[in-house]
């Protein structure tokens, strides 16, 4: 399986995609395999890091089935 997404600057505050986010680039994503379901990205749980691309798109593949949670780091 994969987990993918964009992290955007939400200029105007929206919470809403509307086209005026900007693409952040060059930021951390951290994955974190959630094993005891508990909803924190305990450091031990962690699977894989990259960074956002000039479209702030990220991806992490060859993942197995699981919970997994999504940690930005500034």
């Amino acid at each position: 399986g994969s987990i993918s997404g964009h992290k955007l600057e939400d200029a105007d505050g929206s919470l809403a995609t509307s086209g005026d986010q900007t693409p952040v680039e060059n930021w951390t994503i951290t994955l974190y395999k959630d094993a005891n379901h508990d909803n924190v990205a305990d450091a031990a749980e962690q699977v894989a890091q990259t960074t956002t691309d000039a479209s702030g798109f990220y991806q992490f593949t060859g993942l197995l089935p699981g919970d997994y949670l999504i940690k930005e780091e500034s």
